[in-house]
Order: C-alpha cells, then structure tokens, then sequence
C-alpha cells in the first residue's frame, strides 16, 4: 500500500512539474536575429528590405517582449494581491531578443506592430518611394537605444514630406 501511495505522489509531482516546464522551442534567439540581419544585409534593394521588414515585424508580433520586474513596495497587503493577480493573467514573456526597428522621418517612430493601431497603419506606408536609406547595426546598439535594441537594430529614413505629413496625421488620430 505504501509503495502504491508513493508511486502515486511521484506520479503527481512529475505531472505537475512537467505541466510547468515552458515550450521554448519558438522563442527568438539572438543567433536568429543575427542570422536575419546577415540575410537582410545581403538584400539588393530597398524594396525588397521594406518586405522582408514587414514581414519580420508581423511573423514576431506574437513574441511578447519580457516586463520588467513589479515593485511591491509600499503597498498594501491587498494592493499586492490584487497587483499580482493582474500580472498573473497577463501573457507570459515569449522573446527576450527582438530586432528593434526604428524610423527616423522628422520624429522617431518605433515600428512594432504587436502593441498599437499607429504601427499597423505606418507598416503600410513604408514603400520604397518615400525610403531614403535602411541601414542594419548589430552591434553598439544598446548606446544608442537601450537594451531593447540588443540584438540589434534596423534604422529607416525618410524626409518625404507627404509621409511626414501622414504620419502626423495618424499621430493624431
């Protein structure tokens, strides 16, 4: 009976331990994001550079960027609970190394389609018309934009001023 109620136990721990193990077979690697970089670089045009980032920024919208860690302090037993329960339901960190991708036109706009209805819309506007230059960094990009930018960075340009004027005019909508 004893053996049976501790093959049992073990049985449950296992179960539940493996329940908890997370799947990290689909998480972004900074070797992958390197590897991209490396193929994006070898790319003849800006055209063809604008797809590939379209589609980079759409197939790494379902990664979710790690939270930073939540202070606790000063707050009441109660805030606390309640605080961790909005945390607990919150969609779990997928990527901690993302590509940033950054365009400069007049103001700084960070393209990431996964957080906002403005990044949806400025995707679209982004031809090889109103491009000046896309220029890739692997490197040193930390200084510049933080440690949300160390796996690297993608920088567009433009002076078009008919896609400075649209993006204003999605700013404020």
């Amino acid at each position: 009976m004893r053996l049976l109620i501790f093959t049992l136990l073990m049985l449950l721990t296992s179960a539940i331990s493996f329940a908890q193990m997370e799947e990290t077979e689909n998480y972004l690697t900074k070797e992958e994001n390197e590897e991209w970089l490396k193929n994006f670089e070898k790319l003849e045009n800006i055209e063809l550079q604008l797809n590939a980032i379209q589609e980079k920024i759409t197939a790494d919208a379902k990664y979710m960027h790690p939270r930073p860690g939540i202070s606790l302090t000063g707050l009441t037993n109660q805030q606390r609970q309640a605080l961790r329960k909005r945390e607990a339901k919150k969609p779990k960190a997928t990527a901690a190394c993302k590509i940033l991708f950054v365009l400069n036109a007049g103001q700084t706009y960070v393209l990431n389609q996964q957080n906002q209805q403005f990044n949806r819309a400025l995707l679209k506007l982004l031809n090889a018309s109103n491009i000046d230059s896309i220029n890739s960094l692997s490197s040193g990009t930390t200084a510049i934009y933080g440690a949300r930018a160390s796996c690297g960075a993608v920088l567009l340009s433009s002076n078009e001023e008919q896609l400075i004027a649209k993006l204003k005019k999605l700013q404020i909508q």
